[in-house]
């Protein structure tokens, strides 16, 4: 995910919202630290790698309506975020809202 270390590194700017910052101020409310950060899955990012295998990142194909179904098999955090990012096009340059629905049961 995004992180104030990688955009001091790629755009010169420090005060961006990241990935990273949703994440802590979520797991801080369930007393967890960034220790409990894992690896994140980005479902709707264009990661293209080049010929020299350097990775970039590129305007999404998504159209509004796109889901992904999880299904947790036992009692799960999951922390979501839906990349405040401004300064790649991995979101247009126009973060957007997402929709979560969480069903329980069978």
């Amino acid at each position: 995910g995004c992180s104030r270390a990688n955009n001091r590194l790629r755009y010169g700017v420090e005060t961006t919202e990241t990935c990273y910052d949703n994440f802590t101020a979520i797991l801080k409310q369930f007393e967890l630290d960034q220790r409990y950060i894992v690896s994140n899955v980005n479902f709707f990012m264009s990661v293209p790698i080049d010929d020299v295998g350097k990775a970039g990142i590129d305007a999404g194909a998504e159209e509004p309506g796109h889901y992904v179904d999880l299904r947790a098999e036992r009692d799960v955090l999951a922390v979501l975020s839906n990349c405040p990012q401004m300064h790649n096009p991995c979101n247009g340059y126009n973060p957007k809202p997402i929709r979560v629905i969480v069903r329980s049961g069978a």
